[in-house]
């Protein structure tokens, strides 16, 4: 009985994989505009807090203070690349000029970023 549990798993495996596989789709526009929303309100909310962040170390300059401005500020960064690989996916989607242009000024920024 249990050589019969081995094929079985393996079908139902195989068949959860293909059914994985298939509801997979491409994404698109709207997928793309949604993505460049989600990013931009992100992308504001964490460069407030690394401002808000580096101006009270900037005017109380303690350990503490350089330690919380560097996380805020390292949040922001690491919030940035993982946009950029993420705006991969849309590399092949047909997208309005002005949607294209912000995902290409999104990586050459994250670029810039790293290559300091």
């Amino acid at each position: 009985m249990a050589s019969m549990r081995t094929p079985l798993g393996l079908i139902c495996g195989l068949a959860a994989m293909v059914a994985l596989t298939a509801c997979a789709r491409k994404p698109t526009v709207d997928d793309a505009k949604k993505f460049l929303d989600e990013v931009e309100q992100k992308t504001l909310d964490l460069g407030n807090e690394a401002q808000e962040a580096g101006w009270v170390q900037e005017n109380f300059i303690t350990d503490d203070t350089e330690a919380l401005s560097a996380k805020a500020s390292q949040r922001a960064i690491d919030y940035g690349v993982l946009a950029a690989k993420e705006s991969k996916k849309f590399d092949d989607v047909q997208l309005p000029a002005d949607m294209r242009r912000k995902m290409t000024l999104g990586d050459q920024c994250v670029k810039r970023v790293l290559l300091r």
